[in-house]
């Protein structure tokens, strides 16, 4: 059983797997009621939330972790036989107490269970909870939400983002206790088995994840906590809180033993081909659109990073301060404070307006939403998303790049997705030169040069980044240019996932994921 509100963590490791779970009562809720199990050793997962008020929901989650874990470790029948049968029983025993005592009428849950063995991973799922399997830098969602909102997402109707939104995103029209089912009733238990590949992840939770934090961020967790699921499972929980805890959040991390390992298998030799040539100069200036903003502003993580440098840049300001006093005479002057500046419907208009007015030190923070804008990084500045992954980079119309910075020696971007809008054209999503910025958890596909091109001038670090879907290289790199690439995935580029003058870069290998 999992305490309310504290959180609760099991770890495990075989020679096969290493996993971890965790559940939490989030900043909403007074009790917690979802349940979870995480056994390593037998292969068995388990997330469930309750549904029903009362702390109803809370005694079907109990119901269905008791009767499905007693019977999932009898291994009489084949596992497909047994998560029917393990799900049905808890099914009727939820409904049976139900029945019993008018406090308890209307329980239910919902729920995802994953079983690995003999080299597969077979689940049983009713409702909204998920899993998602992470391989070779992508996230895909395994199981089919049973709810209206969940039912349309899936079908492309609508995306990520607006399910995420919708108002009724937390109905469902499957669960586990209304009514009394047969382990083969139709439209019940949903099962899928898929092989177990050592060098992948799966990903089990509830809503209360999903509905605060995107697949998108979701992976980019997984990926830079690989081999400590523990941490991912904890980071993912941090997060959702972050983004409001409106409900109950559950989350266990299930890691092949490869999973995270710099994948071996080699491209095929490309033919030579010339660098690209240099790109013309970016605008300064140019009338911005107003974006949509579709969320509050929110902090990620990786705000705690932030909020080093700009410490490390206010101490830098506060020496020039004081030796400028000793050349004044003793002419005493307050240096800048650092400051967040916000884009969004309620703050600036645009990015390029917040950037004009700020200064060395300051945070712009960027609402989720569209941005239609080429983006000239400023020096010492930080710009980051809200939320990472729900800000989108188009660059401007007319404009082969959406993001440039250029002669800028300190500064930082992070969280940000960069796509070229429908029906145009974005030859390079970032373009450095002579730039020593750091840049963190950013997407990039789509473009038709480089995601990210770095110039001999430039000596940038890339960190978590995820560069896929783009028809020229993933990072273009010249010749003379020292960039630090860690922890990045580069996967499905036409061209190479890293290239220095043209030529395939294997030396990044060791420290990334290239494909």
């Amino acid at each position: 059983m999992i305490p309310s509100p504290d959180i609760e963590t099991v770890t495990g490791h075989t020679a096969m797997l290493r996993a971890a779970g965790a559940s939490h009562v989030g900043r909403m809720r007074d009790h917690n009621e979802d349940r979870f199990h995480c056994d390593a050793g037998r292969g068995l997962f388990l997330v469930i939330d309750g549904v029903g008020g009362h702390a109803a929901g809370e005694v079907a989650a109990g119901l269905a972790l008791e009767v499905i874990v007693d019977r999932l470790r009898r291994k009489t029948g084949s596992v497909e036989e047994r998560l029917r049968e393990a799900i049905a029983l808890a099914n009727n025993e939820i409904h049976r107490q139900a029945q019993a005592e008018s406090a308890r009428r209307g329980m239910a849950c919902v729920l995802t269970a994953a079983v690995v063995e003999n080299g597969a991973v077979t689940l049983g799922h009713v409702g909204d909870t998920r899993l998602y399997r992470i391989r070779g830098g992508q996230i895909e969602k395994i199981t089919n939400d049973h709810s209206p909102v969940g039912a349309r997402e899936d079908a492309g109707e609508i995306t990520e983002q607006e399910a995420m939104r919708h108002p009724r995103r937390n109905e469902i029209f499957r669960d586990v206790g209304s009514a009394p089912r047969d382990p083969h009733d139709k439209d019940f238990i949903e099962i899928r088995t898929l092989p177990w590949s050592p060098d992948a992840a799966f990903l089990l939770c509830t809503d209360g994840l999903t509905d605060l934090v995107p697949s998108t961020q979701i992976r980019h967790v997984v990926y830079r906590n690989a081999g400590q699921p523990e941490r991912t499972v904890h980071e993912l929980i941090d997060l959702a809180n972050r983004a409001g805890g409106k409900d109950n959040i559950t989350v266990i991390v299930v890691e092949g033993e490869r999973f995270g390992q710099p994948v071996e298998e080699l491209e095929d030799e490309p033919v030579a081909r010339p660098a690209p040539p240099d790109l013309a100069p970016i605008p300064q200036s140019r009338p911005m659109p107003k974006p949509a903003p579709s969320r509050s502003a929110l902090v990620g993580r990786w705000a705690f990073f932030v909020y080093g440098l700009l410490a490390g840049l206010l101490l830098l300001s506060l020496l020039q301060g004081f030796l400028a006093n000793e050349v004044d005479d003793g002419a005493e002057e307050t240096p800048p404070t650092a400051r967040t500046l916000v884009v969004s419907s309620e703050g600036y208009a645009t990015i390029a307006a917040a950037l004009a007015a700020a200064q060395a030190g300051d945070v712009v923070e960027v609402a989720p939403g569209a941005y239609p804008e080429t983006v000239r990084m400023k020096e010492g500045v930080s710009l980051v998303s809200a939320v990472p992954g729900q800000a989108y980079l188009t660059g401007a119309s007319g404009d082969t790049v959406a993001v440039v910075a250029e002669g800028v020696r300190a500064g930082r971007l992070a969280g940000f997705r960069i796509e070229p809008a429908d029906g145009a054209a974005l030859d390079v999503g970032l373009l450095l030169r002579g730039a020593d910025v750091t840049v963190e958890q950013l997407e990039v596909s789509g473009t038709t040069r480089a995601a990210i091109f770095i110039d001999s001038t430039a000596a940038p670090t890339l960190r978590a980044n995820y560069l896929h879907g783009n028809v020229g290289d993933g990072v273009f790199i010249d010749a003379s240019a020292s960039p630090v690439l860690e922890n990045n995935v580069i996967v499905n580029d036409g061209g190479r996932a890293v290239s220095v003058d043209g030529a395939r870069a294997e030396g990044f290998r060791q420290r990334n994921i290239l494909r």
